[in-house]
């Protein structure tokens, strides 16, 4: 954090670190470093993009969206990534169903 205020940049350093721990904190959760690495890359494509579970898991080694679906949530989870669902504005509920967008928070 001192780099960042001094400098106003995030070293390799910081973000090496960043990244030791995020993996570390998956693999205790007994996810795999390498489809985690593919969602990441993934997320970061197709960024304010909508699209769906389905959608999302082209491109990544997993046999079921529900994988991709998994490893996303878990990153909310972490603070890592928004994940904003569709408002349905007649029922004014969030359907879970329809395309969302992802963010980086």
């Amino acid at each position: 954090m001192e780099s960042l205020f001094s400098s106003g940049k995030v070293t390799s350093d910081v973000l090496e670190t960043y990244s030791s721990v995020i993996i570390s904190d998956f693999e205790k959760l007994g996810k795999n470093r390498v489809i985690l690495d593919q969602i990441i890359r993934r997320l970061y494509r197709i960024y304010t993009t909508p699209v769906s579970w389905q959608s999302l898991g082209k491109g990544v080694d997993v046999a079921s969206y529900n994988t991709t679906r998994e490893y996303t949530e878990l990153l909310a989870d972490s603070f890592l990534v928004a994940i904003l669902y569709f408002l349905d504005r007649k029922n004014r509920q969030a359907s879970n169903k329809k395309n969302k967008k992802f963010y980086a928070a």
